[in-house]
Parts: structure tokens; sequence; C-alpha cells
């Protein structure tokens, strides 16, 4: 092929040289290639074990992803031999090797993104964190229970997406994977100490990873930056930033994953009874609804004045996720062919929503109440500047 000649995106017929196979505008594959019954369209994503396509199955049309292992990178046979069907496990769906020998695995196309990309820098609330953990360690109970480790726990291999009414929901992928010399696969950040020792993944490792996830979205940044041999292996995860309240249960959940000593730890099934209670108990409260019988109260539903002069009617619909979404100036990303704002802005987007809930009960509660419940309204009062800090850490990193 000369030196002049170029490729025509598929896609978006966008031209670009032919040294180059992919599409720099969408990542679309200038020549379809065939792996087994797959034609591959477009690469959506590379690390260290691998690259990943989506694909399209010729005989019955669907779209799924397929990804092709690095050479020396293979699946854990234990992990193709028994059916693993979890709510938050990512669907294996067919494993087979090319000619040159190296794996590929097929999976679902799903929505969403993962957590790598969903983080900016800004830390998630407690109890989404606590939320997003629990959900982590059901998946790790279930592999665990079959002695299966995933051994590649992170944020980039953990997928979320929102769900109708907008929570957020959980899928591990990446799981099973192994080197053929024996060397780690997982990312050094998440590594265990004892895998640095050559120790092969475990139970253990598992929930030391999902540690550093915890400490990840609670503080916007890994424990560890560098030097994560002699980090992981002697250092203590420093303290998380504003450890009080719910950030100081978190802090407890955090340290006991991290222990060096791996029989230190504890295990999946305790983690999802502790994050499933720590969840339950960190959840923004529902706004209270005024008892019009009081002496005083407007019945629902009437519009009244409050004593910042602003028009208050309790009745008003709050504004949904999405509503948000759409004042928020944010860049918009391509998914499955469809534009939709980011999963960054979606949990910014949450968190308004409850800060604009906390707002309105505390209108009502310094305006209305016969007296003021002080522990509520500091309650209402720290909830509203966590939203504040997320907030402007989200719009430094967004708009920078």
């Amino acid at each position: 092929m000369s030196e002049s000649a170029t490729w025509k995106c598929p896609a978006c017929a966008r031209t670009w040289p032919a040294s180059v196979p992919l599409c720099p505008g969408d990542g679309e594959l200038a020549q379809h290639e065939r792996v087994g019954a797959y034609l591959l369209e477009a690469r959506v994503g590379s690390n260290a074990t691998g690259e990943q396509f989506r694909a399209v199955n010729e005989r019955s049309g669907e779209r799924v992803v397929l990804k092709v292992l690095q050479p020396g990178v293979d699946l854990q046979p234990s992990f193709v031999a028994q059916p693993l069907t979890h709510e938050h496990l990512v669907t294996l769906r067919e494993v087979g090797r090319r000619a040159d020998g190296s794996m590929w695995m097929v999976t679902d196309l799903l929505p969403g993104t993962t957590l790598r990309e969903v983080m900016v820098g800004a830390p998630f609330a407690p109890y989404l964190v606590a939320d997003i953990g629990r959900q982590i360690a059901e998946a790790l109970h279930f592999l665990h229970g079959r002695n299966l480790a995933h051994g590649d726990l992170r944020a980039g291999t953990t997928h979320v997406h929102e769900e109708d009414g907008g929570a957020l929901h959980v899928r591990l992928g990446e799981f099973g994977l192994t080197s053929r010399d024996g060397s780690p696969v997982s990312a050094p950040a998440y590594r265990a100490p004892e895998l640095w020792g050559g120790a092969r993944p475990s139970a253990a490792s598992d929930v030391y990873a999902l540690g550093c996830i915890l400490y990840e979205l609670s503080s916007g940044h890994l424990p560890f930056e560098r030097d994560f041999a002699r980090a992981h292996a002697s250092d203590t995860l420093p303290s998380l930033p504003h450890a009080e309240g719910g950030a100081h249960a978190l802090q407890e959940v955090v340290s006991s994953c991290a222990m060096k000593n791996p029989d230190d730890r504890p295990t999946a099934a305790a983690l999802v009874e502790r994050l499933t209670a720590l969840a339950t108990a960190l959840a923004p409260p529902p706004p209270r609804r005024r008892d019009p019988t009081l002496t005083g109260m407007p019945a629902p539903g009437s519009a009244r004045v409050s004593s910042h002069g602003a028009r208050v009617d309790d009745d008003r619909p709050l504004p949904s996720e999405s509503a948000i979404q759409r004042r928020l100036d944010v860049p918009w990303i391509g998914d499955a062919g469809k534009v939709k704002p980011s999963l960054a802005a979606t949990q910014m987007a949450a968190t308004l929503r409850q800060a604009v809930m906390c707002a309105r009960e505390l209108d009502r509660l310094v305006t209305d109440e016969p007296g003021v419940d002080g522990s509520r309204v500091l309650d209402l009062l720290k909830a509203l500047a966590l939203a504040s800090q997320q907030f402007e850490l989200w719009h430094k990193q967004t708009h920078s």
C-alpha cells in the first residue's frame, strides 16, 4: 500500500492515512476483521491484558464485546468449566483461540462505562461508596464460594450504568485472567502485598483490591500513586479526608480490607453484610412531609413565601436527574452510537438532586416547625456541605 493511500471510515466517512488501522474519530476499524463467528467493528478499549472490540455475531446480528487477550495471557479453565451467572458479574458468553494462539472471549455489550471513566477526582457521597462496594462484595462472594478469585479487580474492570430511577448498577468484568509465566496480571495500584511476593491471586487479595477501590471512591484518588511494591508491602493506607460520620465508618471498612496479612482481612460475605448496613444508614432520608394539622401550617400543595422571600410550594415535583443533567455544562460522549451525558455528570446530577431535597427540608424546618430540631438541621447542613465540596471538585475537573 502506498504512503499516500488512505482509509475511509465506514461509520463516519472520515479519511485518514492507511498506516493507521483505526479511525481517529470514532475508533472504527478500517477493515473489519473476523474472529470466530464475530465481525469486529470498532475498538472500544485496551489495557495490559488485551484489546476490546465492539463486534457483531454474523449469525444472529447481535452486538457484543469481544476481547482479544495479549499473547501470554489466558482465561483460567475453571472460569469456563462452570456457568457464572450473577447480577453483578458481566456474563461470559464464549471463548476461543485464534490461529496465532491468543485467546479471545465474548461478553455482553452493556450500557454505561467503567468506574475509572466515572471518577473525575471528586469523592463520591459515602452512601454511594457503600452501595457500590456492597455490589462488588456480592460478586466476590459469589466467585469465592466457587473457589474462584477475580484476580484483576480495579476501577477499570468494574462496569457501572444508571438504571431507571437513578441507581447505579455494578458488574465486574475481566475476571479469571492469568499469565502463562505466573506473573500477576493485576494492576499495580490495586495489588495486594502478598502478590508482590509471588503468591497467587486469592479471595483475600480480591478483598484488598476492593479496599483500594473504596478508598479511591471516598477520596477521589488512589491510596498509593507511585512506588507501588514498597507502598503496598509496608505503608499504611492514608486516612480518608474528612474521616467523620459516614466517612469514618467507611475508613474502618477500608482499613480492615487493607490489612497486610491476608488472614486478617474480612471475607467478602462479611463485607456484604457490613456495607449493606452502611449504605442503608448513610442514605439521605427522604424529605419529611409537613403535618398540615399543626397550627399555622399551610395545607399541602398551597403556595407560600418563606422567610427569605422565595416562593415555596411543598408539593412541587423534584427535578429529575435527567433534567439536572441537561442543565450541567459538561462534555458529551457517545455510547453505542447514542449521545448521552457522561456518568460523571450522572453521578453529579444525583448529588445535586439530593441537595435539593435537603435544602427543601431545611427550609421547612427553620420556617414552619414549632421548634427547631437541632440535630436534624446539623445533618442537613453537613449533607449540603459535602455536596458543595463534590460539586466544586467536579466543576474544576470538567471545566479546567
